[in-house]
């Protein structure tokens, strides 16, 4: 819906260092809670799927974020609020307060100006919120000002970080498989947060032994 430029682009080739087990999900099969697998050059190998990483980092981000003084109100929308209220893509608490505290055209109105900024036509905006409804158009007006969203993405569109899928190598650098271990543990009752007889699971895991991620 939204679409943008390039104008330049920066590479950051980053390590991580494993300090403790890794377990990333692929789904239950029966009792055993198995490690995910890409082939790389016909091997299949443990990695660490690109939107793990993404959703590790952009928590980091809000935290970052939460912690700043933006002090800017853009189109009569509050830079620190939206930050404040940013719930992983979405806005909830904000753009609600915004729809209980101004009339509809006063939003429409924001909206509008938020868009043109972003150099949509006066028909495509238009399109856009009457697409959308109000809610959803003043979601995607906030998510623009959201510094954020801007840089992880939201609903609406994509952001300006790509992330690819973290896989193992050795400490020469070349892809390897790391040694993978199994751990029985015992499920917890989500209501009584006791451990329910009988109900054991095993769930497999990389050893953080001279491996890193990248």
């Amino acid at each position: 819906m939204i679409d943008y430029k390039l104008h330049s682009r920066y590479v950051i080739n980053m390590k991580m260092i494993p300090q403790s087990p890794i377990h990333i999900g692929a789904g239950e099969g029966g009792f055993v809670k198995s490690i995910v697998f890409i082939n790389v050059s016909g091997n299949p190998l443990p990695i660490i799927p690109a939107e793990s990483v993404k959703g590790v980092l952009r928590s980091i981000a809000a935290r970052i974020a939460g912690s700043m003084k933006f002090n800017t109100a853009m189109y009569g929308l509050n830079v620190d609020d939206i930050v404040k209220n940013h719930k992983k893509d979405i806005h909830t608490d904000y753009v609600n307060k915004l729809l209980n505290e101004n009339r509809k055209e006063e939003l429409t109105g924001k909206i509008k100006e938020v868009l043109k900024n972003i150099k949509l036509s006066e028909k495509h905006i238009n399109n856009i919120v009457e697409e959308l409804g109000l809610k959803e158009a003043l979601e995607l007006a906030v998510s623009l000002l959201c510094p954020i969203c801007l840089l992880f993405g939201s609903r609406y569109y994509s952001g300006k970080i790509l992330i690819t899928d973290a896989i193992p190598v050795n400490l020469n650098g070349n892809p390897t498989s790391p040694k993978m271990e199994m751990q029985t543990c015992t499920s917890i009752s989500r209501i009584c947060r006791t451990v329910e007889a009988g109900r054991l699971y095993t769930v497999q895991y990389i050893v953080p032994d001279n491996i890193v991620y990248k």
